[in-house]
Order: C-alpha cells, then structure tokens, then sequence
C-alpha cells in the first residue's frame, strides 16, 4: 500500500498482478502474462516493481514501463521515496534510479569475503543493509560503507524512524 492509502498493489493465488485504486475499488491488472512472485510499490504510489522468476520490472502507476533486469534468483526489492530501487539477490545486489541512469552493482561480497543479505532499507537516499552474521552496511553515493553496528539477535529486519533513526526490529 502506498503511504498515502490510496493505492495498493495486489497479486493473487496465480501470480497475476494488478494496482488496486482504494477509494474506487477499480484493479488494473499490470504486467499481463507475468507469473509474479515479488512486488513491492513506491512510498509515494507513483510506481512500483515485480519479479517473475526470470527477471524485476519498475513500471510507473500510469503505465510505462521504467527498468527492466533478468535475475537468477528471487529477489527482495526495496524502493526508496525518492527513486531508486535496490534489486537483493543473495550475495549480489544492484540499484537504479528507475527514473534516469543505469543500473550499478553493489559490492556486498568483496575481497574473497561472502555476504549474504538478510534485510535492507533506504533511509532517504541511503540503502542499509543487513547481512547474515550481523553486520550493518550503507551504500550511497556509489560507496559501500560499514556502519559499526553489529546485530547479534535475529530480527525482524531494519526499519526507519522518521528517516533518521536505524532500528533492528526484534
């Protein structure tokens, strides 16, 4: 659901997605022919992604198609309120501003050192990242960056108080 409350993407028991208008009650089935397995809309409702087992699509609410990508595994998909969506698969991630650039690679595996992602969030422009083990990445600006933080409990992953705070739901 959009934070506003006025839109909602929904998919039903086949797969198939469509944006539900809240105050009319009228579905628009999007990405016709897709068996979707992942979605996740804008803050704002202007878009939103889906993942089929073959590849993510960001489409604008009106309609045009924004980015695509072919993926290997299932996704988590996270979307920031200013445009940008992180593409999580496993131990690989990549991020776009759907509304202009190309996509980049996020550097969450580096120097001989696996991580897998277990949880992330965008605070403003920044993605957090948690990783399996415990330890707490940012990426902005093209940079990965450790955040110091170290999470010993499993959580119910990150979460963002008024798009200052970082907070590990327990």
């Amino acid at each position: 659901t959009s934070d506003d409350g006025n839109a909602a993407l929904v998919v039903d028991k086949a797969g198939a997605a469509a944006l539900l208008d809240l105050s009319t009650g009228v579905r628009t089935p999007v990405w016709p022919g897709h068996v979707v397995t992942t979605s996740a809309i804008a803050p704002d409702g202007s878009w939103f992604a889906l993942a089929d087992k073959s590849s993510v699509v960001a489409i604008a609410t009106n309609g045009p198609e924004l980015v695509h990508r072919p993926i290997t595994q299932q996704p988590l998909l996270v979307l920031s309120p200013k445009g940008r969506l992180a593409v999580l698969e496993g131990n690989r991630a990549f991020e776009i501003a759907v509304q202009e650039g190309d996509w980049s690679e996020i550097p969450v595996s580096t120097a001989g050192q696996m991580r897998m992602i277990a949880s992330a969030i965008y605070r403003e422009d920044t993605l957090e990242l948690l990783v399996f083990g415990g330890e707490v990445l940012g990426w902005s600006n093209g940079k990965l960056f450790s955040r110091g933080m170290q999470i010993d409990t499993i959580t119910a992953g990150l979460r963002v108080a008024d798009n200052d705070v970082l907070l590990a739901a327990s």
